[in-house]
């Protein structure tokens, strides 16, 4: 007998790992078919296989009963680095990165009052200009910036860290629900990860409604 369960919390478990639904029911001791037929909304969860998710995965039991869908960035908002590079699997893992943060960043928005976002929208200018533009609306002049993350976050930036599964990509960025995220890889070197900061934020600033395709 199978387990109730949220077969889109699993998928999204499965692609934030990068597995395949063959690699995944590899670990899950268990015949693809059977993933499948979960995932498409044909069958049950295989009872005794719940444990061996948690284990692996590292999630709560509750988190896959759960009956609310996550929600997957939009695609077409991402700016991703090196887009032609990235295969569906890379891709799908770092999508689910997203998923998650979004569920987490909701809950944290629910607890505590943050600074709303007071980015720009630099349109059809340099990146110099869309720079100096900035500094200017922040008050910060030429001074330099100490501390690329703190002062992105002051000004209402959401800023995640990458999970293993996605070292592959250095960052990316999209806007939600008129709020900008930042997502970095922090395996880089603190002088990569600042320079993969501040290149995000050109996206944000400078391609709000143009996505992935100027990443």
């Amino acid at each position: 007998k199978g387990i109730v369960m949220n077969p889109d919390r699993v998928e999204l478990v499965r692609k934030r790992f990068g597995l395949t639904k063959s690699g995944f029911a590899a670990k899950l001791g268990v015949d693809r078919r059977t993933i499948q037929r979960f995932e498409t909304g044909e069958g049950e969860f295989p009872q005794g296989c719940l444990d061996k998710l948690c284990a692996f995965s590292g999630f709560a039991r509750e988190y896959f009963l759960n009956p609310a869908s996550p929600e997957f960035p939009n695609p077409d908002g991402v700016s991703f680095r090196s887009l032609r590079s990235l295969t569906a699997g890379k891709r799908d893992a770092a999508m689910a990165a997203g998923a998650i943060a979004f569920e987490f960043d909701d809950w944290v928005s629910d607890e505590y009052t943050r600074p709303p976002h007071d980015l720009i929208q630099a349109d059809d200018v340099t990146p110099a200009a869309a720079a100096a533009q900035l500094r200017a609306h922040w008050g910060i002049g030429l001074r330099p910036i100490s501390n690329a993350v703190n002062l992105l976050e002051a000004h209402g930036v959401r800023i995640f860290s990458l999970a293993e599964e996605t070292r592959h990509l250095d960052a990316y960025s999209l806007w939600r629900n008129d709020k900008p995220y930042i997502f970095l890889n922090t395996t880089k070197t603190a002088e990569r990860s600042r320079q993969d900061a501040f290149h995000e934020l050109g996206h944000l600033v400078m391609h709000r409604h143009k996505g992935s395709a100027h990443a």
